[in-house]
């Protein structure tokens, strides 16, 4: 999937915002996972505290927003 397709899937199940940042979105409030692209590589970095750790890089969109969902689904759902 792509980026708008995440953003969707996310609302359309009920992720709080707070638990994610896409592209230069506002952070997590105190914990979540951010993707991001720069210099052409997509990144999920894990956010808690104001503490970034890079988890993952991926030279595609598509890769690195199912990695981000799945992610999201593994430590985050309800």
């Amino acid at each position: 999937m792509k980026v708008q397709e995440l953003k969707s899937r996310l609302k359309l199940e009920g992720f709080s915002s707070d638990l994610y940042s896409i592209n230069n979105g506002p952070l997590p409030s105190y914990e979540g996972l951010i993707l991001s692209r720069s210099n052409g590589q997509w990144k999920i970095e894990h956010f808690e505290r104001g503490i970034r750790r890079e988890l993952e890089t991926f030279a595609s969109e598509e890769q690195a927003c199912d990695r981000m969902y799945e992610l999201l689904m593994e430590h985050f759902s309800c």
